[in-house]
């Protein structure tokens, strides 16, 4: 029987049938071809696509359309795009930054809770290993309005768009109140408050654009020490003093910009 023969004694249908496959097998090889292209984000903004042949410890070598194959530093990447996923290759979060964050310290104080506004601003350097040293202060109320000087180390475990970090800080508080805001000539003494030390840990959750701005949200815990003493006016030497301790759990939200 020959070919042409065969083919005519083919159902309609099983021709159909063959046909289908075979447009499936083509598509298939067409969609696989096109996930194998990978777009380079660079810190520039600009973009190459193409498909990546090489990745060494410092470069990748991508052969793009026309045919060509480029090299490119991965200092210069910010991100590598491949199909819809997006992973940051190189650190794109590494160097300086200023990390603004507004939250909310709550307390106890006796048998009643308390709340109150926290308002920070770091600036800070992180490094290619995820660790991030900087120094900061901000505008808290407490007993009185307080200003916080401190230096915060945190550091970011991963490498991602998505990125979890934890973060301790230390430093003083300054009392930003003067003494004739709350004076009592009556019992004829005047207070003045004192600073003390400042302790806090946390941890948080850093959303990163691509272009390495991020939104944070993190929880932690606020130690602040204060010292009340009222100077009496009938003595020198007269006063008494007491000693505050501001135990708070800390919620904060706040921006990365670089």
């Amino acid at each position: 029987m020959s070919v042409s023969n065969f083919h005519r004694g083919l159902p309609v249908h099983a021709v159909r049938i063959v046909l289908l496959a075979a447009c499936l097998a083509f598509t298939s090889t067409v969609s696989s071809q096109g996930r194998g292209k990978t777009t380079l984000v660079l810190k520039g903004g600009s973009y190459v696509t193409g498909r990546i042949i090489a990745d060494s410890a410092g470069k990748v070598l991508m052969k793009v359309t026309s045919p060509a194959i480029i090299s490119v530093s991965k200092d210069d990447i910010a991100v590598i795009e491949t199909g819809r996923r997006s992973v940051i290759s190189k650190n794109p979060q590494k160097g300086y930054f200023i990390h603004l964050t507004s939250g909310v310290l709550a307390g106890q104080i006796e048998d009643s809770g308390v709340k109150s506004i926290s308002v920070n601003l770091i600036n800070g350097y992180r490094f290619e290993n995820g660790i991030s040293l900087g120094f900061g202060t901000g505008l808290e109320n407490l007993e009185c309005a307080v200003m916080p000087v401190y230096a915060e180390m945190r550091y970011n475990p991963l490498n991602a768009r998505v990125s979890p970090y934890v973060w301790v800080k230390g430093g003083y508080g300054i009392p930003l109140v003067s003494r004739e805001e709350d004076e009592d000539y009556l019992y004829g003494y005047y207070p003045v408050y004192d600073g003390g030390i400042m302790l806090n840990a946390g941890a948080a959750l850093a959303l990163y654009s691509w272009r390495s701005n991020a939104v944070t949200i993190g929880a932690g815990y606020r130690f602040q020490r204060l010292v009340k003493r009222y100077n009496y006016w009938y003595g020198p030497d007269s006063h008494r003093e007491y000693v505050m301790n501001f135990n708070r759990i800390e919620v904060q939200f706040g921006f990365i910009f670089r």
